[in-house]
């Protein structure tokens, strides 16, 4: 049975920690049926629905790029709640090599913030064969941060300036929704 996160969103609480969850959930359903990473984001508007895209390299190719686009999407689509997963860089291996590791952020309006890294094991073919939830060692994007992006005021000019961006780092138009 394929899992969907519409359906794991039903089953957790509809609150900033059970959406958390569920994105976790979701994250950990898509590393053992890729065998790999999906940039994903999950908002939720103020008034309306969710949306949920998968993040184009463009929009992580740096935490600045990210928190940027992150900012661009609050703003945009007048979101209340934003969670999203990515590849980061986690510890380095006795080697010396930086591991590839996964992290999941879920924040909203109130400044609740949730941050939960993974570990990530990959075989010689670059196929992740192992994934194991850990603690995160502080704030990975500081919560000033987060409040800012979703206090943003703005006017049309401000909002058009950053669909603009969005459209710039997703391609198309067409692979956003309608703000």
């Amino acid at each position: 049975m394929a899992i969907t996160l519409q359906q794991l969103l039903l089953d957790n609480t509809p609150n900033t920690s059970g959406v958390h969850e569920a994105m976790a959930q979701y994250a950990e359903h898509i590393f053992e049926e890729l065998n790999g990473i999906l940039p994903l984001f999950l908002g939720k508007k103020h008034l309306g629905s969710y949306i949920n895209l998968t993040l184009p390299n463009a929009a992580v190719q740096s935490s600045e790029t990210l928190i940027e686009t992150l900012g661009d999407l609050i703003l945009v689509y007048n979101l209340r709640m934003a969670s999203f997963i990515s590849s980061v860089r986690a510890q380095t291996t006795p080697d010396g090599e930086p591991k590839l590791g996964a992290l999941l952020i879920t924040a909203d309006h109130t400044k609740t913030i949730f941050q939960l890294p993974w570990t990530l094991d990959f075989d010689d073919n670059a196929k992740l064969i192992q994934h194991n939830r850990t603690q995160a060692q502080g704030e990975v994007i500081p919560s000033d941060t987060w409040a800012s992006l979703f206090i943003t005021e703005a006017n049309l000019a401000t909002k058009a300036t950053a669909y603009a961006r969005l459209v710039q780092r997703f391609g198309s138009e067409n692979e956003l929704p309608r703000p």
